[in-house]
């Protein structure tokens, strides 16, 4: 790397003339009056303003797409990127922010409705008063327009032409302070910047992992981001991509929370890659449209198995049940290996369950995501070959280690265990409808009211659609009152839509949660047993025995 310290008036003659442009990834400009104050002080006091840093590259062959400095378009029309360029990584929005304020665009600030312009007052700059001396203002406040236009402002924009700054102020009552002025502006203009050069050539994935390191204090960069600034020199719109998807995929809208980036990794796997950011970058164009295509249609595939509550994964509400958003990619490809790979046949599908079901109840998606999902995507397609047994994790899964005492509603486990008691029928305690039939009523409920038991584990919720009579009541009064009218029978057949049995039931209606927790757990365990079928450690009564003892 070189280090180069060219002066702002430099700088802005290479911004002005298309040699100094953006990488089409780098983020908007969004500093607001008080930032670019802050930047137009410190070069007129002469501080460190920190260190830019840019490649050469020729814009015919660069790997971005790229853009022209932020109001430079609006100032200069006709101004395009020169053929070598200095492609700006870090410090665009320095670089800005001194272009804004001298050449003045018509083009408001960020979250402003109005262009801002910038002046210095004369009495304050040759005291050194600086925070004083530089002021913003809007130009719609005409007020303020009208004040600054004295003889004792100097706008910012006239650092630019000192010939026009000269004859304005060699007639006015600052002639005698000509010099000191004079020294002022020069000051500015000549203030050097630190700018490190990366070697033309240097590779994309190394520009990357620079930029991100130097960017790591400030917004993470989006991968589609940095794949679409590639890609529109092959004339492939990623973001009209995106848009599209949105519009005719039910996992790519945005209520549903599912990043676009969800698509390219699904991408790299169809393909047999590992999702890396290397990867992702150097898909290839040729293909593309294909490709992001077929990945949507997976995945949309997939975010349908996983919502529904007739022969799917029961996250009937994708944001509140979903037991990991992250696993829906793994599902997609695994889902396409069915379908392109084997027959599609039942156990086919059956083994995918199990595989879906030890992930969740596994909470094997919590961490190491990216390397978890390529692995399992990799193993299954072998399984559904039967080139290979069942997967180690699956073989291995002992239902009797869930942690069914978890009380955060974003656990996995505790999401999988509400899965399945929407997939078990879900019926409402009071009007044993099946709580599936309204899901916007549907609500996560204590059973044992957490006034006078306070115990929020999955052991004690479930899903019904109405608990107002519920409420704060003992068990053995809300539930006696219901024996009466479903009887007992009718109730039990109501408790057992929501994974719970008789031994419940005699303990809701005499108020002993320890003893209805006991049964519960036992009754959830045998049931996550069943959707693991491969598994080797299946329930045995001395494990229920110390299960019990537990509690």
């Amino acid at each position: 790397m070189d280090i180069q310290s060219p002066s702002i008036s430099s700088l802005m003659d290479d911004v002005v003339n298309g040699r100094v442009v953006l990488p089409d990834f780098q983020r908007d400009f969004v500093w607001k009056v008080e930032d670019i104050k802050d930047l137009l002080i410190s070069a007129l006091a002469d501080y460190y303003v920190g260190t830019m840093l840019y490649m050469d590259d020729l814009v015919e062959t660069t790997d971005f797409a790229t853009r022209l400095i932020y109001g430079v378009e609006s100032r200069f029309p006709t101004v395009e990127a020169k053929s070598i360029i200095k492609l700006l990584l870090d410090g665009q929005q320095r670089c800005s922010a001194i272009f804004y304020a001298l050449y003045e665009p018509s083009l408001p600030l960020f979250g402003r409705k109005s262009p801002y312009r910038f002046v210095l007052h004369i009495p304050d700059a040759l005291l050194k008063k600086w925070d004083d001396a530089v002021i913003g203002y809007a130009v719609t406040n005409k007020r303020d327009a009208a004040r600054y236009s004295g003889e004792d402002y100097i706008h910012f924009r006239e650092f630019v032409d000192a010939s026009a700054l000269i004859a304005r102020l060699s007639k006015n009552k600052w002639t005698d302070k000509f010099p000191d002025i004079f020294n002022i502006v020069n000051g500015f203009n000549q203030f050097k910047i630190q700018m490190v050069e990366l070697k033309r050539g240097t590779p994309i994935d190394t520009v990357v992992e620079i930029f991100e390191r130097i960017n790591r204090t400030g917004m993470p960069l989006n991968i589609t981001d940095l794949l679409t600034a590639r890609l529109v020199r092959k004339d492939i719109k990623l973001r009209d991509l995106v848009d599209s998807a949105q519009e005719s995929y039910q996992f790519a809208q945005d209520d549903v929370g599912i990043p676009s980036e969800f698509i390219l990794r699904t991408i790299c796997l169809m393909q047999g890659k590992e999702i890396t950011k290397s990867n992702i970058l150097h898909l290839s164009s040729n293909t593309f449209s294909e490709d992001w295509k077929k990945a949507c249609g997976c995945l949309d595939q997939a975010y349908r198995m996983m919502t529904s509550i007739s022969g799917g994964f029961g996250a009937a509400d994708f944001k509140r049940f979903a037991p990991f958003k992250t696993i829906l990619i793994p599902l997609a490809v695994i889902l396409w290996h069915v379908e392109n790979s084997t027959r599609g046949t039942a156990p086919d599908y059956a083994k995918v369950s199990e595989w879906y079901w030890a992930s969740v109840f596994g909470n094997r998606y919590n961490e190491a995501v990216n390397s978890t999902t390529f692995s399992d995507c990799t193993r299954m397609r072998d399984w559904l070959l039967e080139k290979s047994p069942a997967p180690e994790f699956i073989r291995n899964f002992n239902p009797q280690s869930v942690d069914l005492f978890v009380t955060s509603k974003s656990s996995a486990t505790y999401r999988g265990i509400l899965c399945q008691i929407l997939l078990n029928g879900a019926s409402d305690f009071k009007s044993g409808k099946q709580a599936t039939h309204d899901l916007a009523k549907l609500q996560d409920d204590h059973i044992f009211p957490r006034a006078g038991f306070n115990d929020n584990s999955i052991l004690n919720r479930t899903l019904i659609t109405s608990n107002s009579e519920k409420s704060n009541q003992h068990p053995s009064k809300y539930f006696g009152a219901l024996e009466t009218v479903h009887g007992r029978d009718g109730l039990l057949d109501i408790l057992r839509s929501h994974l719970m049995d008789e031994h419940c039931l005699d303990a809701l209606l005499s108020n002993n949660i320890e003893a209805f927790k006991r049964s519960r757990r036992m009754i959830l365990s045998r049931h996550i047993a069943t959707l693991v079928p491969s598994a080797d450690g299946m329930i045995n009564q001395q494990k229920e025995e110390e299960m019990q003892e537990e509690i």
